[in-house]
């Protein structure tokens, strides 16, 4: 129920008439008269959609997550690397970085460091910091491990050749790589499938392409003293 503020009279001449005051209009949802000096502010601003807002909120936790990513090998102080990946396009960013072992087709161990950059995997020099191999994240099909606690994992890579590598820190590794590849993608988060995700596979043993002519098998036994025995050979 609605009321009005009644105004003392004025006494003038002609006919007298009682005004409402402006908190009884504001109060009975009128609108009241604007400030002298105040100044009409256009509200045409057009607010993003919950889509947007949604995927700019996921891209900010991203690239938060993204940071804190550890970087075992100190590139990020590194003059070699920041040069490299400004030459790549690549933002500053360090996401992992470790001493790995790449295991060539002859089967031979070559020390390398792993760099897990935003949009790209690469594979150092272990002393000049040069880069020998790089692999757009965006073109990793898979990761492929062991179900033991063991080093090898192995980056599936459809457009060249696939890498094995002996990394202990494979968990970490794996996670930035997933990590980077979701958001080179630009994925939000309902957004699922190999477009967006880097699979893992699991399991006692897996092929991997060593070359462009060259599939070996990797096979995981444990041994009865608990450690995991390794074989790497051509597949059948």
């Amino acid at each position: 129920m609605g009321f009005a503020v009644e105004e003392p009279l004025q006494p003038f001449m002609g006919r007298k008439e009682r005004r409402r005051s402006s908190a009884g209009k504001l109060f009975l949802g009128g609108t009241p008269p604007p400030l002298r000096g105040a100044r009409r502010v256009r509200r045409d601003v057009r607010r993003p959609s919950d889509a947007v807002a949604s995927r700019s909120r996921l891209s900010l936790l991203s690239l938060l997550s993204l940071l804190k990513r550890p970087d075992h090998c100190d590139l990020r102080s590194s003059p070699e690397v920041v040069k490299l990946l400004a030459k790549h396009g690549e933002p500053p960013l360090v996401l992992f970085s470790e001493e790995v072992l790449k295991i060539n087709r002859r089967g031979e161990a070559v020390p390398r460091i792993m760099l897990v950059a935003a949009n790209a995997v690469y594979l150092l020099d272990a002393e000049t910091k040069r880069a020998r191999r790089r692999m757009a994240t965006r073109a990793l099909s898979c990761v492929r491990m062991s179900e033991f606690a063991d080093n090898f994992l192995a980056l599936v890579c459809p457009a060249e050749y696939d890498v094995l590598l002996v990394c202990s820190r494979k968990i970490e590794a794996v996670m930035a790589m997933r990590d980077a590849k979701r958001a080179a993608s630009g994925a939000s988060a309902g957004d699922k499938g190999a477009a967006f995700d880097l699979p893992v596979e699991i399991g006692e043993s897996f092929v991997y392409a060593a070359g462009a002519d060259a599939t070996k098998r990797v096979t995981f036994v444990r041994l009865e003293n608990g450690e995991v025995d390794t074989t790497i050979r051509d597949a059948t």
